[in-house]
């Protein structure tokens, strides 16, 4: 019973030991950021990206047809090339953001005329087409009586 007891705290210890070094040498990677708004002096927030389950050919975004894009590792060397990628998607709010400093107000955390942009990269994320959403409302095919 001793000898039982001894070797499942030995087991138990070991395979403790073993997940902690597991999940303190695991690594993200890099981060990924990309600046798709290219407003440097406007507040951008409540941004998200989504990668797309499929694969397309690369494309620019002013429609060029790319044989290729390069896969780059951290220190920036190319890795390999491809010939197909997943298209991303991002959308974000921008514009002038004014502060409210009151003390107690909860919510949204200022106001200000925003606008609403999405944008698509079909080669990796090095070209963006963008499209500025709150300008769309007026263009839907609903005919309302």
């Amino acid at each position: 019973m001793k000898r039982l007891s001894l070797f499942l705290s030995l087991l138990l210890t070991t395979m403790i030991v073993l997940v902690s070094v597991g999940i303190s040498l695991a690594d993200d990677g890099t981060i990924f950021r990309r600046n798709v708004s290219k407003a440097e002096d406007l507040a951008t927030g409540h941004a998200a990206i989504k990668m797309l389950p499929v694969y397309v050919q690369p494309q620019a975004a002013d429609g060029t047809v790319l044989e290729y894009i390069s896969i780059l590792d951290a220190e920036g060397s190319e890795v390999e090339q491809r010939t197909y990628v997943q298209p991303l998607i991002v959308h974000y709010a921008e514009g002038d953001v004014e502060t409210i400093e009151e003390d107690g107000y909860g919510g949204f955390p200022g106001h200000g005329h925003r606008d609403a942009f999405g944008a698509v990269s079909l080669d990796g994320g090095n070209t963006w087409k963008r499209s500025n959403l709150s300008k769309s409302g007026d263009l839907s095919s609903f005919k309302i009586k």
